[in-house]
């Protein structure tokens, strides 16, 4: 039979109330350890494991020992952190603080350093950071997008097909603050004419425009923001009352950023009319739903070529309106947050069109075909192409009867006629900014008579 070793020993209590012998061993029936003696130390020098293993808080769970190097040490497996032992003793007497204690916020004077609580699932996809409250919380620069002037849009034309986002402008893009201290060119692509551009800001560092509007090549929604856009357009905006240019050029005035845009969701082919309101650079296209209201190279609708039903309006993608009249007109723009022109906006909108003057025959669809009757804004066929609907009604009245509308939603009672404006391909010297016509019933619908929408303007500050 083997032979048996037995120390001297006790627990920690009986240990460290007295001194054992230099080279002495004892025994810690407390802490199952060994306590090597000096003859000088009580309770001797403490044998332990480099660290005791426990799940959760040590306090009133495990014996230590304090006082003496090294002090009992404990990894608390589910808090992932340690503890020391500051004051020893059994498991219901010693005392352990956390090397790194838990994080604690501010609520109104101050709070402490410790270990950050883990975040929750889906907090990185919320751009969610660890606030001052102690919390992980939306990260306050989300959505953040600054201009140093409110006034004007944060994007400068610098030439016919060049862009600078202007200095002092901070764009937030996934999470990160894009400061552009100086002016700092926009990254163009090859451009095409009668197309609109949308404005990114990358978390390289970045700015660059591409004609998608989801992403621009080369790069993700992971990594990008969108903030504004622009118009290429197949011709140049009037410097005088001359009808503007053929030579493709970024239209000035269809600038736009997130603070400084139109109200109509859809930003593209618009321009802003004397800082005031936004008009469609295009006229009214049969195929809005698929193209947009306001395109470049699309037929124009009118009562010889009807526009699809949007599908707002309970459109299914093909069946076509039975007339372009002015209530219908005036629907189909408004499926897109657009309204048609009082009087006056389309005076102002027009301004800088080629005067008394129109196109000879129909330029069939959107465009320069023809000739240039291109406003100061960058409206084009602005004037002397078609009979754009107006807003306001005027003229000689309806019998003194009622009458049915198109499409029988309700009837009217001396109605008075709509206003048309600008006129027509073959209206000659009649046409121009001031042009109007007020002998047209609401119900008329001819291969003449066009639309165009336009919108308000939002500034956010």
């Amino acid at each position: 039979m083997a032979d048996t070793l037995q120390l001297r020993g006790g627990s920690t209590a009986q240990c460290i109330a007295n001194v054992p012998a230099a080279k002495e061993v004892w025994v810690d029936t407390s802490l199952n350890t060994l306590r090597i003696g000096d003859g000088a130390q009580a309770g001797g020098h403490l044998i332990q494991p480099a660290v005791i293993n426990y799940a959760g808080n040590p306090n009133g769970n495990v014996a230590g020992v304090a006082g003496v190097s090294p002090p009992s040490v404990v990894w608390d497996s589910t808090d992932n952190l340690f503890w020391v032992c500051t004051t020893g003793g059994i498991a219901s007497a010693a005392v352990w603080k956390s090397i790194a204690p838990a994080l604690v916020g501010d609520t109104g004077s101050g709070g402490a350093a410790g270990i950050a609580p883990a975040p929750a699932a889906g907090d990185a996809a919320a751009n969610k950071v660890l606030g001052a409250g102690g919390a992980w919380v939306i990260s306050p620069v989300k959505g953040f997008f600054f201009k140093s002037d409110s006034t004007t849009p944060a994007f400068s034309v610098t030439g016919a097909g060049t862009i600078s986002v202007k200095a002092g402008t901070i764009v937030e893009v996934a999470g990160l603050l894009i400061p552009f201290t100086a002016q700092t060119a926009v990254v163009m692509p090859s451009l095409t004419l009668g197309t609109d551009y949308s404005i990114y800001g990358c978390t390289d560092g970045t700015i660059r425009a591409d004609a998608s509007f989801t992403a621009p090549s080369g790069y993700t929604t992971a990594n990008i923001r969108q903030i504004g856009g622009f118009h290429y357009a197949p011709g140049g905006n009037a410097a005088a009352m001359a009808g503007g240019n053929t030579t493709p050029a970024i239209n000035p005035y269809s600038v736009w950023d997130l603070k400084w845009k139109p109200k109509a969701l859809d930003p593209r082919g618009l321009t802003l009319v004397a800082n005031t309101f936004w008009r469609a650079i295009y006229l009214f296209n049969t195929t809005a739903d698929a193209s947009g209201a306001s395109r470049y190279g699309l037929p124009i609708a009118s009562g010889s070529a009807l526009p699809k039903v949007p599908a707002m309006f309970g459109g299914n993608g093909s069946t076509t309106y039975g007339t372009f009249d002015r209530w219908t007109a005036a629907e189909a723009l408004g499926a897109y947050g657009l309204r048609l022109p009082t009087l006056d906006e389309f005076m102002l909108g027009a301004y800088g069109t080629t005067e008394e003057s129109s196109l000879s025959a129909d330029p069939v669809t959107t465009g320069l075909s023809g000739g240039t009757y291109t406003s100061k804004w960058g409206v084009i066929q602005s004037t002397g192409c078609y009979w754009e609907w107006a807003r306001d009604f005027g003229g000689p009245y309806s019998a003194a009867s009622w009458a049915q509308t198109i499409s029988n939603r309700g009837q009217f009672y001396e109605m008075p006629n709509a206003g048309v404006l600008g006129g027509n391909f073959g209206s000659g010297a009649d046409s121009g900014s001031r042009a109007s016509h007020w002998g047209t019933a609401a119900s008329s619908s001819n291969g003449t008579l066009g639309a165009r929408g336009c919108c308000d303007h939002v500034i956010l500050v």
